[in-house]
């Protein structure tokens, strides 16, 4: 969904770290995605309407 979301699904790393240059949110985004993890998430999904709200995994 990255193209046709202009990556706007990786925006959430724009403000965690905004000077980490723009191609690479997505790897950013997998490097600390297990940290991420531990924390409650809440995901918007392709179209859905409403966020799925994931809980955090207790690890």
């Amino acid at each position: 969904m990255s193209p046709v979301l202009q990556c706007q699904n990786d925006h959430l790393i724009h403000h965690l770290y905004p000077m980490t240059p723009f191609d690479n949110n997505r790897k950013v985004w997998q490097l600390i995605e297990p940290d991420l993890r531990k924390c409650d998430l809440v995901v918007q999904h392709g179209f859905d309407i409403e966020p799925t709200l994931y809980p955090a995994s207790g690890n």
